[in-house]
């Protein structure tokens, strides 16, 4: 099975969420037997921290608000089993 893990806030600069999500990436590659494969949106800011260059990667060039509506859309699909339900208002 492989595990993707989003890692956009780390690698974009993205100040406190950028930390978070380096941090908590770090704590999960070295708990994981097998390495997660780590996707990210490739902005012109983009810098892939030195010690995730050997892990499998896959970018894509979006624009902020399309691969965030990406990276949410198929979160929705994942967890349409779940009890979470999106509805608009009335």
């Amino acid at each position: 099975m492989t595990i993707y893990l989003d890692v956009s806030a780390a690698v974009n600069s993205r100040a406190g969420l950028g930390r978070y999500t380096r941090s908590l990436t770090d704590a999960l590659i070295a708990e994981l037997e097998i390495p997660p494969t780590l996707f990210y949106n490739r902005t012109s800011e983009a810098t892939v921290p030195s010690h995730w260059r050997s892990l499998p990667q896959r970018a894509f060039r979006m624009g902020y608000k399309p691969w965030r509506l990406l990276v949410w859309g198929t979160g929705c699909l994942a967890t349409s089993s779940s009890s979470v339900t999106l509805s608009t208002p009335a």
